[in-house]
């Protein structure tokens, strides 16, 4: 070995020490080797395995000095069969990841003394990612959910894959990567897609990612049907992807019939539908209402529109604001290329948001009344009872023509590309969506906009009944009252909702004054409750009270419909009730109950508007004190008429054989001065 400086000193087996130092202070020591160098050890320095990015591996305690070369080697097998990388001989190297496990080490050999060799480093494993390369996976055998993927070829879920595609993270290279209806991706982080690359998610596909911090990389085609719509119906839509305007998704609706709904109470507009929202692009978590195309049909149960959002998919915290406060709207939409969980939802924004989510079915074709759909005027007139209700204890259905084609509740899970209305709660805020919200959960499903959900879900214990009341044109109402794990008698947060106060037909429960078209009472459940059930009508005659739903709970308790009026029972499990009633709102009428009471009966004499109407020996007597009688009509409780007489211009009247035993009959009179009263009687 030699050392230098202005003069060369050359030491033969002599030990180097502190003296040559005290004479020759500065004095360079250059090493050359002299023999086989030490190789050191490979490691890898950074790594990402989760992400499937670039992997940095270095050498370690290797011998330094000049005359010495270097060179990177791999090898699919921990084995002799290394190939080198060319230009690869720093001691830090970036790799990428192949297809499979590879080997790397670094050799090292003396130029000084070639006959002697070269010594390579411990090498060092960097683990592969599973490749699918249009046929095979790579490592033979299918992804794993903790491990990274990547696509090289044409992959489609329904005919390559198992419903579901777990990973950490997920790189689509090449190819065209298609996820069927109904099936899953599921990843950790990051979706990266390559330019050269296409990825279509179908109808009913979910994109689930659990990081909320990873932003995604690439467009997605995301494919959304709408339910059946006429040309003049309204779909409300949120967009799973970024950049995509209300007109690319839906080219064929007029510019001027889109719109959002401006949540804020001051300035131009406020609390209503606003236009001109057509060429930008649709925000994250925001809802849109789009028509239906030009060319739709006008009338009839509609097609099913087929739209296509286009962009790079949303991921993690998104958060959009909301107006707080009674009678104070905002229009939210799910911001994700999957279903979320709405009670998470709720949960997450309670301190913003009313606890009950408004779904719009537009069921009913449009009036020529200035109204939009359930809330300012506009050019059409749209019905407020096409929406459809959920909360924590459960659903109701669509109260309106049940003739209509989306007539099933909503469940737990909100649809990918769904928006609804949701009023505002104790203070205004941003809502709040995270990834939390569209994890995997029991009973998921993003198969529609709205889906069945009869069935209590594992995790809370619920034990409802779902009441409906029709009357004979058709129009309905739903109600639901169920025993829920959290819940309490009073008028809660979350697991009560109160009925909306336009509509046809309302059927509702009533906690003291607060009509409610969701309850949701107390655990245990207690078969002495009894429980108020209120309705409001702006039509007369004939209607169906029905139990048409309840959960397994209540498979072994029978449940009653106690009528006031008629002083009876009436097993609601077993059959339909039938009743008559006139327009208004009755909350004295109807009691929910489990046990049958003996009940005495009500008095056979009943006055009204100094109309007295009393039975004697099974015959009916009707006087009047001061005004004639114009017309009677009798009719049983199930709505039958079996008296009908008009111009009869007197003040008494006597009907016989009519009245049977152990029957209830309603007798309506109306006085010449046109006072109508109806009046009940139980032989």
């Amino acid at each position: 070995m030699i050392w230098s400086c202005q003069e060369v000193v050359t030491i033969h087996q002599q030990t180097l020490n502190n003296s040559y130092r005290k004479y020759r202070p500065n004095i360079r020591f250059t090493f050359q080797c002299a023999g086989a160098p030490a190789s050191g050890e490979a490691i890898i320095e950074a790594d990402n395995f989760c992400k499937d990015e670039a992997v940095t591996i270095r050498v370690i305690n290797g011998e330094k000095s000049t005359g010495l070369n270097y060179q990177w080697y791999y090898s699919y097998a921990d084995d002799d069969n290394y190939l080198p990388l060319p230009g690869k001989t720093n001691a830090t190297i970036t790799v990428d990841r192949a297809e499979v496990d590879m080997w790397y080490k670094r050799d090292v050999g003396c130029d000084f003394d070639p006959l002697v060799g070269t010594r390579s480093s411990f090498p060092v494993k960097v683990e592969g990612v599973n490749t699918w390369d249009g046929t095979f996976w790579s490592f033979g055998t299918n992804p794993l959910p903790s491990l990274p993927v990547r696509i090289q070829g044409d992959y489609n879920s329904s005919v390559d894959g198992s419903g579901i595609l777990e990973a950490c993270s997920l790189k689509v290279l090449s190819g065209t990567f298609t996820v069927g209806s109904g099936d899953i991706v599921s990843i950790k982080d990051k979706l990266f897609v390559h330019e050269d690359a296409t990825v279509i998610f179908d109808n009913n596909a979910s994109l689930i990612q659990e990081n909320d911090n990873v932003i995604n990389e690439g467009k997605i085609v995301y494919k959304r049907d709408s339910q059946p719509v006429r040309m003049l119906d309204y779909t409300y839509w949120s967009s799973p992807v970024a950049g995509m305007t209300p007109f690319q998704f839906s080219p064929g609706t007029p510019t001027n019939r889109v719109y959002h709904w401006n949540h804020l109470t001051t300035g131009s507009n406020p609390q209503s539908w606003v236009g001109g929202v057509a060429n930008s692009p649709m925000l994250a978590g925001k809802g849109y209402i789009i028509r239906a195309p030009n060319g739709y049909p006008s009338s009839g149960n509609g097609i099913v529109f087929e739209g296509s959002f286009e962009g790079v998919p949303n991921n993690g915290l998104i958060s959009i604001p909301a107006q707080g406060g009674a009678g104070n709207w905002n229009l939210i939409g799910n911001p994700y290329p999957v279903a979320i969980d709405a009670n998470k939802f709720l949960l997450a924004n309670s301190a913003v948001l009313d606890g009950t989510i408004r779904f719009w079915t537009h069921n009913s074709l449009p009036s020529a009344i200035p109204s939009y759909p359930g809330f300012s005027p506009q050019a059409l007139n749209y019905s407020s009872d096409d929406y459809a209700t959920y909360n924590l204890s459960g659903s109701i259905g669509f109260p309106a023509d049940n003739s209509g084609f989306n007539n099933n509740s909503p469940g737990r899970f909100i649809g990918a590309g769904q928006s609804f209305m949701i009023e505002g709660g104790a203070s205004s805020g941003n809502v709040i969506f995270n990834n939390e919200m569209r994890k995997i959960e029991s009973g998921y499903d993003n198969t529609q906009f709205f889906r069945n959900s009869i069935s209590s879900s594992s995790e809370v214990e619920k034990n409802r009944l779902w009441l409906e009341v029709i009357h004979q044109n058709g129009k309905f109402h739903q109600s639901m009252v169920g025993y829920i794990e959290g819940a309490t008698n009073d008028v809660d947060w979350g697991y009560d909702s109160k009925i909306r106060p336009s509509g046809n037909v309302r059927l509702y429960s009533l906690v003291g004054e607060t009509k409610l078209a969701i309850q949701g009472k107390a655990l245990p459940f207690n078969e002495n409750d009894v429980i108020p059930l209120g309705y409001t009508t702006t039509l007369s005659g004939e209607f169906i009270l029905k139990l048409y739903q309840f959960d397994e709970f209540f498979e072994n308790q029978t449940v009653y419909l106690f009528d006031k009026y008629t002083n009876t029972f009436h097993n609601i499990k077993e059959e339909i009730y039938l009743f008559t009633t006139e327009i208004g709102t009755v909350d004295d009428r109807f009691e929910l109950r489990f046990t049958n009471e003996t009940l005495s009966l009500n008095p056979i004499i009943k006055t009204t508007n100094n109309v007295l109407c009393y039975s004697k020996d099974n015959t009916i007597l009707i006087k009047s004190k001061e005004v004639q009688i114009h017309s009677v009509t009798v009719f049983d409780s199930a709505g039958r008429v079996l008296f009908d007489q008009n111009e009869l211009n007197t003040t008494e009247l006597t009907i016989s054989d009519v009245a049977k035993i152990n029957q209830v009959l309603f007798i309506q009179t109306i006085t010449t001065d046109e006072e109508k009263t109806t009046q009940k009687l139980i032989f």
